[in-house]
């Protein structure tokens, strides 16, 4: 953690290797970060932090190597993608431990994760097979699937147009409309460039970044308008 102008070092809390992802619950002031798995010397976890006291307060155990974390402000929960397991875990972010651990039966290998807080609806990307999963946030029960492209990696939810896009490694950014009840329908692909798999939505402009990494020409962020 680093504070001032210039930055400077004031606390670091030692985890394990293969950071893969974090969120920050800016309510309670809880940091989420997603680590390990890679063997047994270095088990998947969830390290919750509170960034006031810049401390620890929680380590919690997962059953592999974990993908992307997702916040539910609704309820105050936390899901995470366990990819190497097929799983879904939910944190109680009150009490900061495991509430419900959700098996796929339809999907595996799901890395991304996108939430419709409206309708309580969980999106997950999957690439084995290669599809978007709808999950009940409250159940766990699996509903509407569709395929997408391969290489699932970044997804998001647009709440002004009920539109979700996954942005996957095989250069496309596959658009789907999401109803309240939790249906898919599909909308026109964008094509980006392969491996381009890295995204972020705003929501406010409307706007989608894709990070393009160079491969076969310059690096590059594109920015897309979603409307």
């Amino acid at each position: 953690m680093y504070a001032g102008v210039p930055l400077k070092l004031i606390q670091f809390i030692p985890l394990s290797e293969d950071a893969d992802d974090l969120v920050y619950d800016s309510a309670t002031k809880l940091l989420y970060v997603g680590y390990g798995g890679t063997n047994s010397a270095n088990p998947s976890r969830v390290a919750v932090v509170d960034t006031t006291s810049l401390h620890l307060i929680s380590n919690l155990s997962v059953a592999s190597h974990l993908e992307e974390l997702e916040l539910d402000p609704t309820a105050d929960r936390i899901f995470v993608n366990v990819a190497d397991s097929g799983q879904v875990v939910v944190i109680d972010g009150k009490t900061h431990q495991i509430a419900a651990t959700w098996s796929l039966h339809h999907g595996k290998d799901n890395t991304p994760l996108a939430f419709d807080a409206a309708d309580g609806l969980l999106l997950v990307g999957c690439r084995t097979p290669a599809e978007v999963l709808v999950v009940n946030g409250t159940s766990g029960i699996e509903g509407a699937t569709m395929k997408s492209e391969t290489g699932a990696d970044d997804l998001f939810f647009e709440p002004a147009t009920r539109h979700a896009f996954l942005v996957t490694g095989a250069g496309t950014v596959d658009a789907f409309a999401v109803s309240a009840d939790g249906l898919l329908s599909r909308l026109a692909a964008t094509q980006t460039e392969r491996g381009a798999k890295t995204g972020y939505l705003d929501p406010k402009h409307r706007r989608l970044f894709i990070g393009v990494p160079g491969t076969s020409g310059p690096s590059s962020v594109r920015v897309y308008a979603t409307n």
